[in-house]
């Protein structure tokens, strides 16, 4: 009989509410922005040049003092020295400038931003690299701001020049924020159409130097940080070269939760990281602008725009395909699609249906997700940073991309003598493949049973459908579909069957609002759930279990997260210890009695022990350690499987417990089936083997949930 019983806990704890903070309003901002870029035209060479061609032209800073680049030579190795910039790239360097205008800050509240800031830079710098400004960054002021009207004739010696200034020009802003002269270009008219001799209207600022981006921090209470209370920052980029890519931008700090406890340094630092990334190039706006420089040595030179890169699939999900995205998305969820693009958010998007931040459906926990959730789950994605990757301006540093367990498509190494008892689902990726392939459908897929007895490298996952709509509403080991408790699915929280606007009804397990940190030790509060044997500290994990002691008030408890301590024995192997019990086997995906408890503890199957990267804020350093720790313990130890101890397919969210005579009389069945089809299976071998799948008979299932199909791929 399955195992469900009905014993209510919600007395047990406190409200169920989501560790999430303040939307993100880049979209709204950046859409009320202009972008000022380096006028067209003879004026872009003046501090870009994109071709020994374009050097000689004249320029404005030659005009407005012609003694600084009179000469050939001077302008020459400009170039080169801009050239040999753009080809080799290099971290990008971020410069923060605090306005003077910025309300004074208390020297608690400075050093808070401060830290968090300079942390979000450092971690960027690291991530993306760049070919970098030659000189000191200077932005450009836009004509239009200042010049009353422009020659237009081209037969003009000043065609496009600013013929007559306007009268109450004073200065350029960003978002609200005024830029100093001193980083800003001159500006100058020209009274007469066919005179050269300019009138200066502003001389040329210093500029910055070694920076590749500016970034304007202003700390105010804004209408819209009034109008949003949870909103603590938002940004918006106001300047970019000549290729597209922005040079400077601002960041608003809303002042009133800088004062609040509840939002942590680590609060911050993702928060910073997020805009930046925004203002750097993960935009809807600047979408159109995207290139491919894959064979170029020098960014703007020998490059092509992508075209079009944003479509909506068959389900109606917009999608962004760039060839790296494409690459990513495939690896992440281990699909052979060969057209699967990144999904964007559907909710709070514009006229234009787009948005700057992925489906959370697809990319829970990513860093540009549009809802930022509790720090320590949020992950900075390959998939993000390939969407940068094809942006053409940054080269991106892969190796300190943080894993995203969200929808990981897992593989599995089959052992040879197990072979012939594999019993396999094929997802709808390989059965087109099949077909692609040559191989016809009918002949690889059964009708009695749907297997495909083939190969040793099996991938588990839901494919290029992984997320959607049509996938998302069953239980599955990412998604629940009632009010449950259980566990997050890093398994450092407990957790809350819940859904959000940003998730169109599906349900995933959200953390508590209070005590949901197993690795808080804090949260051990005497009394609370003292039946289930729980232990709280920086080595406790989540884990689904019905655990409770026999002399309980309470005989059978109902299955829901609780903390244990785990450590490491190996990759995706380790033990765990409830309160008063020794360290004791979890073999990843069963599950495990504990003596002095009745019920059982579920273990997850590649959650644990298996990242390197993921570890609770209490402790920063690599999980490296903890998946040494314990190696010699046990690194080699064969775990042996209790018969008497039901065994579950793990998947949290919906268990399901199999009795012995359930297995038996499933097993014999697949047996019969199994044999039914053998002759048919030796007809059709070599068919198969063609298409690199090998067919072998079934004996026994093993008990995984169909809702967690199954694609083959052979081994080459």
């Amino acid at each position: 009989m399955p195992f469900a019983p009905c014993v209510s806990i919600g007395i047990l704890l406190l409200p169920w509410f989501p560790c999430t903070w303040g939307k993100c309003i880049f979209d709204q901002v950046q859409r009320s922005i202009k972008v000022v870029s380096p006028p067209t035209g003879q004026y872009a060479s003046a501090h870009w040049p994109l071709s020994e061609t374009a050097i000689n032209v004249p320029v404005t800073a030659s005009e407005k003092n012609p003694a600084l680049y009179s000469s050939k030579p001077q302008r020459s190795k400009r170039a080169e020295k801009h050239v040999e910039s753009m080809a080799a790239p290099q971290p990008i360097r971020i410069k923060i400038w605090i306005p003077s205008e910025s309300p004074a800050l208390s020297d608690w509240e400075r050093e808070r931003l401060m830290t968090a800031v300079d942390e979000a830079v450092n971690e960027v710098s690291s991530l993306l690299s760049v070919r970098r400004v030659p000189d000191n960054l200077l932005l450009n002021r836009d004509i239009n701001k200042y010049c009353k009207f422009i020659w237009r004739n081209s037969s003009t010696v000043n065609h496009m020049k600013c013929g007559r200034a306007k009268e109450n020009y004073r200065f350029e802003s960003c978002l609200g924020m005024n830029i100093p002269d001193e980083h800003l270009d001159g500006c100058a008219v020209y009274p007469h159409p066919e005179h050269p001799v300019p009138t200066v209207l502003r001389p040329e600022g210093t500029g910055v130097p070694d920076t590749d981006f500016l970034l304007y921090v202003f700390t105010h209470s804004t209408d819209k940080c009034r109008a949003e209370s949870s909103l603590l920052a938002y940004a918006a980029h106001c300047q970019a070269d000549p290729e597209g890519r922005p040079l400077a931008g601002t960041m608003v700090i809303c002042r009133e939760p800088l004062n609040l406890e509840r939002y942590t340094h680590e609060h911050y630092v993702q928060t910073v990281i997020h805009e930046l990334f925004h203002v750097l190039g993960f935009s809807k706006e600047l979408l159109s602008q995207r290139k491919d420089c894959s064979v170029s040595s020098q960014a703007g030179v020998d490059c092509w725009s992508h075209g079009q890169v944003i479509s909506t699939d068959e389900m109606g999900q917009v999608r962004l395909y760039s060839p790296t995205v494409i690459k990513a998305m495939q690896k992440h969820l281990n699909s052979t699609h060969t057209d699967l693009g990144a999904p964007l958010e559907n909710k709070d998007v514009g006229s234009d249906g787009l948005s700057s931040h992925w489906e959370a459906r697809v990319l829970q926990g990513s860093i540009m997700a549009a809802l930022l959730v509790e720090p320590s789950l949020i992950r900075i994605d390959h998939i993000t940073l390939a969407a940068l990757q094809d942006t053409g301006w940054y080269s991106v540093n892969f190796s300190q991309a943080q894993s995203l367990v969200w929808g990981e498509g897992k593989t599995s190494t089959i052992e040879p003598a197990k072979q012939s008892s594999l019993l396999v689902y094929i997802h709808k990726d390989t059965y087109h493949a099949l077909v692609e392939a040559g191989v016809k459908p009918q002949t690889c897929l059964f009708t009695v049973l749907p297997i495909l007895l083939c190969g040793s490298v099996c991938v588990l996952g839901e494919g290029s459908q992984f997320g959607s709509l049509s996938t998302c509403h069953n239980s599955s080991t990412f998604f629940c579909t009632d009010s449950a408790l259980g566990c997050h699915y890093l398994h450092l929280h407990k957790g809350k069957c819940l859904t959000d606007p940003y998730l169109d009804g599906c349900h995933i397990f959200k953390p508590l609002a209070n005590a949901s940190e197993c690795w808080n030790k804090e949260n051990e509060r005497s009394g609370m759930n003292e039946g289930s044997g729980e232990i709280y500290g920086s080595d406790s994990r989540c884990f689904i279990s019905n655990l409770t002691r026999p002399n309980h008030s309470s005989s059978r408890a109902s299955v829901a997260g609780h903390c244990y301590r785990h450590r490491c024995t190996g990759r995706n192997k380790y033990q765990i210890q409830v309160r008063d019990s020794d360290w004791l086997d979890c073999p990843a995906g069963k599950s495990v009695e504990v003596s002095g408890y009745q019920g059982l503890v579920f273990c997850p199957d590649n959650r644990l022990c298996k990242y390197s990267d993921l570890a609770p804020p209490t402790s920063r350093q690599k999980a490296d350690n903890l998946l040494n720790v314990g190696a010699s313990i046990e690194s080699d130890h064969d775990v042996k499987e209790n018969d008497a101890t039901p065994q579950p397919s793990l998947t949290p969210f919906s268990l399901v417990i199999v009795s012995k005579e359930e297995i038996v009389v499933a097993a014999v069945l697949s047996i019969m089936a199994a044999f039914s089809l053998l002759s048919s299976a030796v007809l059709i071998y070599r068919k198969c083997s063609s298409a690199r799948v090998r067919v072998h008979a079934a004996n026994e299932p093993p008990y995984r949930s169909p809702l967690s199909p199954i694609q083959c791929i052979s081994r080459n």
